[in-house]
């Protein structure tokens, strides 16, 4: 069944830096219980749905409390137990027992994202959402620097996944658009196909013409270094970029488009290709919730400054 994937009755281990105090009294009272230990406050208990965590999270980050962790405890789970668990690596076939695609982004991308993660979030916000997603195997690793397609789209798909539980569907498109962002100042600009767009060639081409060339050479360099599919259709006043196979939302049913990662890394693009203007991206369809492709609407015109 398509839509929001609920987490009733979830029970939940939240770790956060130094001692929570008596403002946390709203939450006792609902039966979350507070556990100092090792310089930690350990939060455990069961949380009613998904508005409740978000509740939780957000309280955590109105108080300027550092959160180290959020992890998902089986709901028979005593409380002694939940409290010593360790989060399993997910190193294995598969990642919240979904398997390994086999398809992937290579190892260089996967550097550049946690690099952008890191940016974005910093490093305990990133090693939370790592923890959360059973990817913590990343947690102070980073990949070699190749072109080996490493980077599996069921990771993608799940850390994108948990963004969105952690910090809501607003939340979450929000820090999946920095991220793309982040990926695309970080290194993605000197790929493959958009290395040229440094030239002083193109840059003094009219803006009409950086857009027609650099906008297929976003989806070239994806279709040439990784396993996604995209093309590019231009039409009078806007392009349309398609995701024929996408990894951001690789086995997820949604009630909502939820590929922002690449949305993300288009308006940087073309930020950059442009010499600093903003530009309209949106996505209109994708395929986790239920469309046969994934599409991004491009507008040509610039957002008026």
């Amino acid at each position: 069944m398509k839509g929001r994937r609920a987490v009733a009755g979830q029970s939940y281990v939240i770790r956060v830096k130094g001692q929570i105090g008596s403002e946390w009294a709203d939450w006792l009272e609902r039966g979350l219980k507070i556990r100092f230990e090792n310089g930690e406050s350990v939060l455990t208990g069961v949380l009613e749905d998904q508005a409740a965590l978000h509740g939780v999270l957000a309280k955590i980050r109105d108080l300027g409390l550092t959160l180290i962790s959020v992890e998902k405890a089986p709901a028979a789970q005593d409380e002694k137990a939940a409290l010593q668990a360790e989060p399993v690596p997910a190193s294995g076939p598969t990642v919240k027992g979904k398997p390994l695609s086999g398809l992937g982004y290579p190892n260089k991308m996967w550097r550049l994202y946690l690099t952008a993660l890191e940016e974005v979030m910093g490093t305990n916000g990133m090693n939370a959402l790592l923890r959360m997603a059973s990817c913590d195997f990343m947690i102070g690793r980073m990949p070699p620097d190749n072109l080996e397609k490493a980077f599996d789209f069921t990771y993608i798909a799940g850390l994108n996944d948990a963004l969105e539980t952690m910090y809501g569907p607003r939340g979450g498109r929000g820090l999946e658009q920095r991220i793309g962002r982040a990926m695309f100042s970080g290194g993605l600009r000197y790929f493959g196909a958009l290395a040229g767009a440094s030239d002083l060639a193109f840059k003094v081409l009219p803006l009409s013409m950086k857009l027609r060339i650099g906008v297929p050479a976003i989806a070239r360099v994806f279709n040439v270094t990784t396993d996604q599919i995209s093309n590019v259709i231009e039409y009078e006043d806007h392009f349309i970029y398609t995701l024929e196979r996408c990894s951001m939302c690789w086995q997820r049913e949604t009630d909502r488009p939820v590929c922002h990662i690449a949305v993300g890394i288009i308006q940087e693009a073309l930020k950059w290709l442009s010499g600093g203007r903003e530009f309209k991206v949106e996505m209109i369809s994708c395929m986790g919730s239920g469309a046969e492709k994934g599409q991004i609407r491009i507008n040509k015109e610039p957002l008026s400054e």
